[in-house]
């Protein structure tokens, strides 16, 4: 229903060319602002897919890459180590530190595994000083850890964001 607005138009251009000028800058902006309305959802369920697709592609990854299990071997102590050296979960069950990453980065394996997964050393060592809560060592679970790498691999620049925002509570805090 209602009026077909080429008739409101012929009425309103014959009263006044000015009417008539505001009347079709007023249509422009309504079907602009539709138009600015549904590109918005538009990409606000593009974005929610993209972030959906980035946690289901990093859940995928931790259970089908071969370097990714390789990692939660060593970590694990399943692998042999160089030197032979103590699993990390004999002592936390499972929980693994910064300290106890540092012996298993000694090792160019370790190293190499990190790397072909584009993570290194100081985004881990990152990792662990954003768990950090006090002068305690912060623990993570061996899973939970190997998750928050390849949470990190697919937009390694947030580990960035997040150490700054880190460091300047740390700061904030000491200065009080």
């Amino acid at each position: 229903g209602g009026i077909d607005w080429k008739e409101l138009s012929d009425i309103l251009c014959d009263i006044s060319d000015i009417a008539c000028i505001i009347f079709y800058g007023y249509i422009s902006m309504m079907v602009y602002a539709i138009m600015n309305i549904l590109t918005g959802i538009c990409v606000s369920n593009a974005n929610k897919a993209a972030e959906d697709d980035v946690d289901n592609t990093a859940e995928e990854i931790l259970k089908n890459d071969v370097n990714v299990a390789r990692l939660r071997r060593i970590l694990c102590g399943n692998a042999s180590i160089i030197n032979s050296k103590s699993s990390l979960d004999a002592e936390d069950q499972g929980k693994l530190t910064w300290a106890q990453l540092k012996v298993h980065l000694g090792d160019p394996k370790v190293r190499a595994y990190f790397k072909k997964i584009d993570l290194e050393t100081w985004h881990l060592r990152s990792f662990f000083n954003l768990l950090k809560v006090g002068d305690e060592e912060p623990q993570v679970g061996i899973d939970q850890f190997i998750r928050g790498c390849m949470r990190l691999r697919c937009t390694v620049k947030n580990i960035d964001l997040m150490g700054a925002l880190h460091e300047s509570t740390e700061c904030d805090a000491r200065r009080q």
